[in-house]
């Protein structure tokens, strides 16, 4: 099963400062839905993380590798993630690519896309029960996201 999902977002900072959010891979690990840890084999490069979370009627936990396919600072970044939940017979390979672009003063537009593969018995789920997952993980990630960025933002002006 393939799915493409995009989900866009405007953050009250300057697009060198989200970079420098995005690119602090442990921060930013603690916005992802289910993120268990995040390993950095090679900075800038490759990582390993550890995700947890229910779809469905499942419990996933995927070890997942995380390579960064290209790197156009501060504009954008693309990923490639791959993983497998032995229990569940089922592989996950995506590619997230993630584009910013001054706002007005001080903003930033957030723009992400998402395209995912699915194989084994997380394929069975359904075509829209795993994009409403996958888009209810992206809103907490956004939520997420903003509330770090609004903190920061706060501790540099004070």
């Amino acid at each position: 099963m393939s799915e493409n999902i995009n989900h866009s977002f405007q953050v009250d900072s300057v697009p060198e400062q989200v970079w420098k959010f995005f690119w602090d891979v442990h921060a930013m690990a603690r916005c992802i839905p289910g993120c268990e840890e995040v390993t950095t084999v090679e900075d800038n490069k490759t990582y390993k993380a550890t995700v947890r979370r229910n779809m469905g009627p499942f419990l996933i936990r995927m070890p997942l590798d995380v390579t960064v396919l290209e790197s156009t600072p501060p504009r954008l970044f693309r990923v490639q993630i791959s993983g497998k939940d032995k229990k569940l017979r089922s592989e996950v390979h995506q590619t997230v690519s993630v584009g910013l672009t001054d706002a007005a003063p001080n903003k930033t537009d957030v723009e992400i896309d998402i395209d995912i593969t699915l194989s084994g018995l997380l394929a069975t789920l359904g075509r829209n029960l795993v994009r409403t997952q996958i888009i209810q993980a992206m809103d907490e990630f956004v939520y997420t996201v903003h509330d770090v960025l609004v903190k920061r933002g706060q501790e540099a002006s004070s």
